[in-house]
């Protein structure tokens, strides 16, 4: 098959793309996905009568037009959901973002914060060298030390001085000294972040949306693995035959795609293998309680395996059976390490929960699925900053675009990858 625009990966920014390329009247493109379905990481799967997700996948919608959209593919099947977001700390749950909402905290806790805090903005720098310098120059030592070091450390399984920061200002709640010190001394109901709020299937889980979008979206090729792409005849080679292409939308991890592609100078080959990432691995459990008031929990305290928890039925009671919960944690690996033990870790998980307050002593497990997604966080490291942007450029010259999570190997959210790839087929 010969076509215009041939897309690689049906996930939400890659069916994205195809939509709105098919809005403007360009329907001379392809879809090319290994799965038998849509969605990628955004994909549900059903087990034991309950609904999973890989993770707390969820949409962020600031955008008017992003908003209309999911109303429009959803219909009655949107609902807006209002987060209830904790950090917990020392067995206390902090109410996210946590240096908004120290007061919950011991009180010589509070005054090291507040202290350093102080301390910290008297010398505040505009300019960063790494996150951690981000981290300590805006919110202090305190903070630094009890929540953004240890946190961030676990989930990019990274040192905080080897990130940088450009990922910060969409994923860093910004607050002011007055909101903080406000914070410390009283408990207040503010809200902070870019998801204060979120929109989330009433059924099917979060996989409902990319089948909604598949559904409004023609010429998707299900079952089809690409082998390999030759960037100078502009072929790509799949189980299913051969697809040539004017342009090429990658949505699939920018590392794996180079190192499957041919006719790229050396540089651009090597410079991809410095592109790093961590893998998470989804615990998603079925219990017979609803587990209520929690839409996630942040865990930024070494005894805990995982990074977040959350609660999957808090979103929408239909994905588990009536009186059922369906909690879920997630862990962060290296990206080159060894699959764990998940018995050992699935009781280990479980009795965390419990020691938390999530799960109660009583609760019965009903349902066990472990998930795997990887690549999963892309390592924002000094490197990411000089090769990705290279690599990217090298691409375009060949008429192949990368976009989304992992064809632009950034730090994303739902709602930025449906945009960016809106962006792109209108200027395609």
């Amino acid at each position: 098959m010969k076509v215009k625009n041939l897309i690689i990966g049906a996930g939400v920014t890659g069916l994205s793309a195809a939509y709105h390329l098919q809005k403007l009247g360009k329907k001379d493109f392809a879809v090319l996905e290994r799965a038998a379905e849509p969605g990628g990481v955004c994909a549900s799967v059903t087990h034991k009568n309950f609904t999973f997700d890989y993770g707390g996948h969820v949409a962020h919608a600031r955008r008017a037009y992003t908003r209309e959209l999911l109303k429009k593919l959803l219909g009655k099947n949107a609902a807006l959901i209002k987060r209830k977001a904790w950090v917990y700390l020392q067995n206390t749950f902090v109410p996210f973002p946590f240096q908004a909402n120290l007061s919950y905290l011991k009180p010589e806790i509070v005054e090291e914060c507040v202290t350093a805090l102080v301390a910290a903005r008297k010398h505040k720098k505009h300019i960063f060298e790494n996150f951690a310098d981000f981290a300590l120059s805006s919110y202090g030592e305190g903070i630094y030390k009890y929540f953004m070091r240890p946190y961030n450390e676990k989930l990019w399984r990274a040192k905080a001085e080897d990130l940088s920061c450009v990922w910060c200002a969409d994923f860093v709640p910004q607050t002011d000294m007055e909101d903080i010190v406000k914070g410390a001394y009283f408990k207040t109901r503010a809200s902070y972040g870019y998801n204060t709020d979120f929109i989330y299937p009433k059924t099917g889980g979060i996989g409902a949306l990319a089948r909604a979008l598949a559904a409004e979206t023609e010429n998707i090729f299900y079952n089809t693995e690409v082998k390999k792409i030759d960037a100078v005849k502009k072929m790509v080679f799949t189980n299913k035959g051969i697809f040539e292409y004017e342009n090429l939308i990658n949505t699939s991890p920018l590392k794996t795609f180079v190192s499957a592609c041919g006719g790229l100078e050396k540089n651009i080959y090597e410079a991809a293998k410095e592109l790093k990432n961590n893998k998470v691995y989804v615990l998603n459990l079925g219990v017979n309680r609803a587990v209520e008031n929690i839409s996630w929990v942040y865990f930024p305290e070494d005894k805990f395996k995982f990074y977040r928890a959350g609660v999957q039925s808090g979103f929408s009671p239909s994905v588990a059976p009536e009186g059922c919960g369906a909690p879920y944690v997630e862990i962060s690996a290296a990206g080159n390490s060894k699959k764990p033990d998940f018995k050992k870790l699935e009781k280990e998980i479980t009795a965390a929960l419990k020691d938390a307050g999530i799960l109660k002593n009583e609760d019965k497990i009903l349902a066990a699925l472990w998930l795997e997604i990887n690549p999963a966080y892309v390592t924002y490291d000094a490197r990411r900053e000089i090769v990705v942007p290279q690599i990217i450029a090298a691409l375009k010259e060949k008429n192949i675009y990368g976009v989304g999570r992992y064809g632009a190997w950034e730090y994303s959210f739902m709602e930025k990858n449906i945009l960016d790839a809106k962006e792109l087929a209108q200027k395609l």
